[in-house]
């Protein structure tokens, strides 16, 4: 199977390709280079799943042997899913992008990180082991910080993106101590549910779970195709593939994604950025995905990151539509009247809301029942989904409403459709969010009991949340749901002043008057002792030599009278000497 090296190399190639000599090549070229690698990936991806009868593993070699960690790709039913998904939705992004981005500077900059994203969300799918897999991990959040902090120049743009690193670094340390300690170890029960639990905390941070939810939102600072890749079937699903990889404690799995999921709903409904409805709508669907993991329904999980994929990616182009059309603006109150200016772009988000409302005959009807199902005999989450789709289709609803109906609410000039290169994607995505639950479901038995029940209350929910938007979607909404129940505020308080700022203070007070303090305190011994040392220098070892010399200089004297140097002198000496010696013998 070397083609799933294939489906690999090939964004990669295009990633360094406008890495190396991108700003030299024309918008053309750098379109078909990056958008065929990815298309290319896709039907490689296509061909090795059709081709698939049983998993299959291809092994280049060690990459780390201490920790028996290879150079290796996996093909299963799971990692063909995901490949297939990530490169299909991700070819489409590629090539709304060529209209949307045409007029902007990093124009192979952008499209090399986007290439570079797609390789890391790859190699995290198909890798055939966990050490492997955290290297396109990492790599996923090194290419979303690039993406999402692409117009740098925008200081909300790079706080967004540190933002996004930061609280999925947190939670990766978490991962890779699961990683390492499955690997070194052998877990007895009690350590795989500690293991469990580890792996859950790196999932929650990549696919946006309460409480580590918190950068999602403030990602809608990139450009909206990749707004629409990073959340809709790429690095958000990959905290549900890791799970569905790893046994995690499933009553946790399933609370955390039921609370998750009416908590976003709720805070979608008061948003009136049109890309925040959209964020708070995939934290939603996603703990949506979570719940069926916690009852244990993986498949119907991944059927629902399928159809989510679909109208989740049409939503944010077709938002992407309409941010185009009116020069940037998000804002949905200043919108309003649109849709006989834009009315393909109106059927496209109508096609995406009712999809994501659950309205049946849409996909995004038959997974979400398929959920609910999955969840019946545990009153309080099949209670929590039943409220989260009444949610779900008021925020949803409400959303066409304030964009396309009712009168303009401000003058926008030149409004018109976007050209064919964005709306060919956005319709294949539309066809998508129709028939893709299809072929699952007609192989799915229905019975004549909860299933039916279950489907008439999801589409009786779905009409009462369509009914609630046509008549209250623009009364005002509560500000503390506006505010995402100010848990930014909250975290802010408490983590970034209270922890990191106050900490910081605190470390600092320490470092000036107990580190320096000791520092300058040794200093200051150290020159008292040194004074000291001079002291004792100069005064008694230097005295003593002193008066060592004065003393012998003082018995030199008479030494010195004697040893004048003259010659003549000398001579004089020893004459008189010669005269007292001859006047002692001639005196006896």
């Amino acid at each position: 199977m070397v083609t799933l090296a294939y489906i690999l190399a090939l964004p990669l190639f295009g990633a360094l390709l406008m890495l190396l000599i991108g700003r030299k090549l024309p918008h053309a070229l750098v379109s078909v280079i990056c958008c065929g690698t990815v298309g290319a990936a896709f039907v490689l991806a296509a061909a090795a799943w059709l081709n698939f009868s049983q998993p299959v593993e291809v092994v280049a070699g060690p990459w780390i042997p201490a920790v028996h960690a290879d150079w290796g790709l996996r093909l299963d039913r799971l990692s063909g899913t995901f490949a297939l998904v990530i490169t299909g939705i991700g070819f489409l992004i590629h090539l709304y992008s060529v209209g949307y981005m045409k007029d902007d500077g990093g124009y192979a900059r952008y499209f090399g990180s986007m290439n570079l994203f797609l390789f890391a969300m790859l190699l995290l799918v198909l890798a055939n082991n966990f050490v492997l897999m955290f290297a396109g991990w990492e790599g996923v959040g090194l290419a979303s910080y690039l993406l999402i902090g692409f117009w740098f120049h925008r200081p909300s743009a790079v706080k967004a993106a540190t933002k996004a690193i930061i609280v999925n670094r947190i939670a990766d340390v978490g991962l890779l101590v699961a990683i390492l300690w499955s690997l070194y170890r052998e877990p007895g029960a009690e350590e795989s549910n500690w293991i469990g639990l580890l792996f859950l905390i790196g999932a929650i941070a990549k696919s946006a779970q309460f409480p580590l939810h918190v950068w999602l939102p403030d990602a809608m600072e990139g450009p909206t195709p990749v707004s629409a890749l990073i959340h809709a079937a790429t690095m958000v699903t990959a905290g549900v593939y890791l799970m569905n990889r790893v046994s995690g404690p499933a009553p946790l799995v399933a609370a955390i994604g039921a609370f998750t999921a009416i908590f976003a709903a709720s805070i979608a409904i008061a948003q009136h950025d049109i890309k925040r409805v959209l964020a708070w709508s995939t934290i939603s669907q996603l703990g949506y995905m979570f719940l069926a993991l916690g009852v244990g329904a993986r498949d119907v999980a991944i059927f629902h990151m399928i159809t989510h994929a679909f109208f989740k990616a049409l939503l944010f182009l077709a938002a992407g539509n309409v941010i185009h059309a009116l020069s940037g603006e998000q804002d949905l109150n200043k919108m309003g009247g649109l849709r006989r200016s834009l009315p393909r772009t109106h059927i496209l988000m109508v096609i995406g809301a009712a999809s994501l409302a659950g309205v049946p005959g849409f996909a995004g009807f038959f997974s979400k029942d398929q959920i609910l199902t999955s969840a019946w005999g545990h009153n309080v989450l099949i209670t929590v989904g039943f409220i989260t789709a009444l949610l779900t289709a008021f925020y949803a609803f409400r959303l066409i409403y304030l964009v396309f109906y009712g009168s303009a609410r401000e003058e926008h000039e030149h409004v018109h459709e976007p050209a064919f290169v964005m709306a060919a994607p956005a319709m294949i995505l539309a066809i998508g969010s129709v028939i893709a639950g299809w072929p699952i479901v007609s192989g799915h038995a229905i019975g004549a009991g909860r299933e039916l029940a279950i489907m008439g209350i999801s589409a009786v929910i779905a009409g009462i949340g369509w009914v609630l938007a046509r008549r209250f979607y623009l009364r005002a909404m509560p500000n503390i749901l506006a505010r995402a129940y100010y848990v930014d505020e909250i975290y802010d308080a408490v983590f970034v002043r209270g922890f990191v700022l106050r900490g910081g203070r605190i470390l600092n007070a320490f470092d000036g008057r107990i580190v320096d303090g000791g520092v300058n305190g040794v200093g200051w011994v150290s020159r008292f002792i040194s004074q000291i040392s001079i002291w004792w220098d100069t005064w008694i070892v230097d005295g003593l030599v002193r008066v060592t010399a004065f003393l012998i200089r003082l018995g030199s004297y008479p030494v010195r009278f004697a040893e004048s140097g003259f010659v003549q002198f000398y001579a004089l000496v020893f004459l008189g000497g010669l005269i007292v010696f001859v006047g002692y013998f001639v005196a006896r």
